[in-house]
């Protein structure tokens, strides 16, 4: 997975958020570049409660030929819920404006 900082979020009418980084496309490990070649479903449960679906794109290195998902920075790979819900719950934070068991 790639990690995203510098991306934006465009609302599409499907109830679809997709995910586009502003950045050039290289792969971390082996530096070559990336090309898109699909995208997939993601969703997200934010600190409110409310959920999302992205549209994350599928990435795949023009050299080693790996796919990759490009993630944007508020979500946790392999987590459902936003990053900033399960930072508030790690440091213990008591502004959680809903319960977990209420989702």
């Amino acid at each position: 997975m790639v990690i995203v900082t510098n991306y934006e979020l465009i609302e599409k009418p499907e109830k679809a958020v997709f995910c586009k980084e502003q950045g050039a496309e290289f792969f971390p490990c082996c530096g070559d570049k990336l090309k898109v070649v699909g995208s997939r479903e993601r969703k997200c449960i934010e600190g409110s409660g409310t959920k999302i679906v992205l549209i994350i794109r599928r990435l795949c290195c023009t050299e080693c030929k790996r796919i990759h998902h490009e993630l944007p920075d508020m979500l946790v790979p392999y987590k459902r819920h936003a990053r900033e819900s399960i930072e508030t719950v790690v440091i213990h934070d008591s502004d959680l404006s809903v319960n977990v068991d209420e989702i």
